[in-house]
């Protein structure tokens, strides 16, 4: 789960519209809207479910001007620091609109850590991807496949196609970029025949495919990352 930190005058439009683009991937997001409801004690909840929760392994600090004199933003952060610190999550650092030269000492590690910068919906798909690349490479760490050599071997006397296709993948040219994605897709919807698999990767393996090759769109090779990721979780699971 990824929990949202912000101030809370930054919630529109910039964060609650990248909270909807996040959609997109089928991502599990706490988010107080979506999270707190009518009666609940805000406090309380945006805390003990929210920031300490220990399914919230992921959060996104959307730093501003404003974030230094919010409310409870200031309590979650100082959370989500202490359980950085304990290793119990990973921090994305999201500076809102400018990056400043220097920041109060309290959240020095906003700029200690690599960062992105978010100031418009133009933003959203390449820091989208990034978060991604770092939850789907973390979910393959304890997987028996891990990459492309690994996936062959597995399958070379198991399941056919499967192994035509990751075979064909691993021949197509580094360049064709598209034509690299609509294979690791074809090799996604064949594992996943007759078989369940978590929203998370259908969502995103689906809008990456439809961004770069029906629109045409891409951005830093993260998609191939993500995607072969996704994959080798996927085929590491039916084995």
């Amino acid at each position: 789960m990824i929990f949202f930190c912000f101030a809370v005058q930054d919630r529109l439009p910039i964060v609650n519209d990248f909270y909807q683009f996040l959609q997109n991937f089928g991502l599990d997001i706490w988010y107080d809207r979506r999270n707190i409801f009518f009666g609940d004690h805000r406090y309380q909840t945006n805390i003990q479910k929210g920031a300490a929760n220990p399914q919230v392994r992921y959060a996104i600090v959307f730093y501003s001007q404003r974030f230094p004199q919010g409310n409870i933003c200031l309590e979650e952060y100082r959370i989500l620091e202490e359980r950085y610190s304990a290793g119990e999550l990973h921090i994305f650092p999201v500076f809102l609109r400018d990056i400043p030269n220097t920041v109060p000492e309290a959240f020095a590690l906003c700029k200690q850590l690599v960062y992105k910068k978010l100031v418009s919906p133009e933003d959203f798909y390449r820091v989208a991807l990034h978060i991604l690349a770092k939850i789907t490479s973390d979910r393959i760490q304890n997987m028996p496949i891990r990459g492309i050599q690994d996936a062959l071997l597995c399958f070379r006397n198991k399941q056919p196609l499967l192994y035509l296709l990751l075979r064909e993948y691993d021949n197509i040219e580094k360049d064709r970029y598209a034509m690299r994605v609509t294979g690791l897709f074809n090799i996604f919807s064949v594992a996943t025949f007759n078989r369940r698999t978590d929203y998370m990767s259908f969502k995103t393996m689906n809008y990456i495919y439809h961004q770069v090759c029906v629109i045409g769109l891409q951005e830093e090779k993260r998609e191939l990352q993500i995607m072969e990721n996704i994959v080798f979780h996927t085929l590491g699971s039916i084995l």
